[in-house]
């Protein structure tokens, strides 16, 4: 049994708790094998909240397993993640996703935390879309200086809604 594809799953469940259009499984590993894309993972350990990064690519399933094995061995609870690219002096950030009982625990704020400043030196302009009407996200976004730069108009679908996109312009 591969244990990353444990965490895979538990990452595929996640998501498809969190959004209406969830990447499935094969989706987030395709992802995961990209080497220009970066997973940062939440965990509990033991009340504490933990972000790790992993930069993706060829080895992304060999660095799961540790993680994976934490979680089966009942040492620390996976809680969240997120899904970003990084290519040339930009980044999107993709996915973002913490789990329905640790909301409200800043275990977003973690996240985005350490997703802006993992390569702050080499990044100049960070982009996201969103959907219009999810205010708790484009709050967490405009928290940490994301502005609006435009819209998509009927740009999701289940339900058919427009995406804002979001813009950081480093210095």
């Amino acid at each position: 049994m591969a244990y990353s594809n444990t965490l895979i799953s538990k990452i595929a469940c996640l998501e498809k708790n969190a959004f209406s259009d969830a990447w499935s499984e094969d989706a987030l590993a395709d992802a995961l094998k990209k080497d220009y894309n970066a997973l940062y993972l939440a965990f509990d350990n033991q009340g504490e909240v933990v972000v790790e990064q992993i930069f993706c690519g060829m080895d992304t399933m060999g660095q799961l397993e540790k993680y994976a094995l934490d979680i089966i061995h009942g040492q620390t609870e996976f809680i969240g993640y997120l899904i970003s690219n990084f290519i040339c002096d930009e980044s999107e950030l993709l996915r973002v996703a913490v789990d329905f009982n640790y909301r409200n625990m800043h275990v977003g704020a973690l996240l985005m935390e350490r997703y802006l400043t993992s390569k702050r030196d080499y990044i100049k302009n960070y982009y996201l879309e969103v959907r219009e009407n999810n205010k708790p996200a484009r709050h967490l976004y405009e928290k940490y200086g994301y502005q609006v730069i435009g819209f998509r108009k009927n740009y999701y679908r289940n339900p058919t809604e427009n995406a804002v996109i979001y813009s950081i312009t480093s210095n």
